[in-house]
């Protein structure tokens, strides 16, 4: 709704495992254990969410990071959610999202398995402004939310990239060291 009122484009990354599946995507089922329930949308779904102006791109199969998958594994999920999505929608897909898509959560050989499956962009989760320079199967991108106006503009002004550096393999390495000496935890 709101993003249609202003004419802002969109993009729903989706994992194909769990269209029509009503289970909970994994990072969910700690709340689908409580009994709140984040439902999937389904096959039939896609072409209305197009029909509104959100384009449907691939986020893989099992939404499973790359980086925990064996490569042929990987290579399927990148390759099959391509084409499974292209038939169901009747056009090329484009985009790749990568599963939690911090910079230990995927790998080089990824980067070629993405290329070969004919993808021409892929995104991190990585924040942080693009350049010309940017590789396009790298691109990095800012969370909305939980962002007050102010910090919002400030992001697009690019006065926060160095937020990105937590999601450097460096920036978790450190994360997880500072958290093992704190006994806290984060994912």
């Amino acid at each position: 709704g709101v993003l249609k009122k202003y004419g802002y484009p969109a993009v729903l990354f989706v994992p194909i495992g769990y269209l029509d599946d009503r289970h909970p995507l994994p990072h969910e089922e700690h709340l689908a254990a409580e009994g709140i329930l984040n439902p999937t949308v389904d096959w039939e779904e896609l072409a209305d969410l197009e029909r509104e102006g959100i384009r449907i791109e691939s986020h893989g199969i099992s939404h499973r990071p790359l980086a925990d998958l064996e490569v042929d594994e990987a290579a399927r999920e990148i390759a099959l959610s391509k084409l499974r999505l292209e038939e169901r929608l009747g056009r090329p897909v484009r985009a790749f999202s990568y599963v939690k898509g911090s910079e230990a959560h995927y790998k080089q050989v990824h980067l070629s398995l993405v290329r070969q499956a004919g993808y021409d962009v892929a995104f991190t989760a990585v924040s942080g402004a693009n350049s010309p320079d940017t590789d396009p199967l790298q691109l990095r991108r800012y969370n909305i939310e939980p962002y007050s106006p102010r910090t919002f503009e400030l992001v697009l002004a690019g006065a926060c990239d160095l937020i990105s550096l937590k999601d450097t393999v460096s920036g978790t390495h450190a994360r997880r060291l500072f958290n093992a000496a704190l006994g806290t935890s984060t994912k």
